[in-house]
């Protein structure tokens, strides 16, 4: 499963599909001062617990790094990852 990226103005996400059918994204805005907020995680849940969630946050990361951008994670799943994993807070906004 490929992940695929879409962005379109100040809007975008990271997305994953399978069968023509996305399976997967995050959801994310970008404001002027080059700052992403991640707004929405989801997976559908019959690929729950396959590690996708996961891999989607890191490439966000690392599109955020490429970018020179901060992250903000508004939902719930990315606050948890990124409270937890002290290797992406080089890209968290202060």
């Amino acid at each position: 499963m490929t992940i695929q990226h879409k962005e379109i103005k100040n809007k975008g996400k990271f997305y994953i599909e399978h069968n023509d059918v996305e399976i997967a994204l995050i959801a994310y805005t970008l404001s002027a001062q080059n700052q992403l907020t991640i707004n929405h995680t989801e997976v559908n849940p019959d690929y729950s617990g396959q590690g996708i969630a996961s891999r989607l946050i890191s490439s966000t990361v690392n599109y955020v790094r490429e970018k020179g951008y901060k992250i903000t994670p508004e939902c719930s799943y990315a606050a948890a990852v990124f409270a937890k994993k002290q290797e992406f807070s080089d890209v968290l906004r202060q």
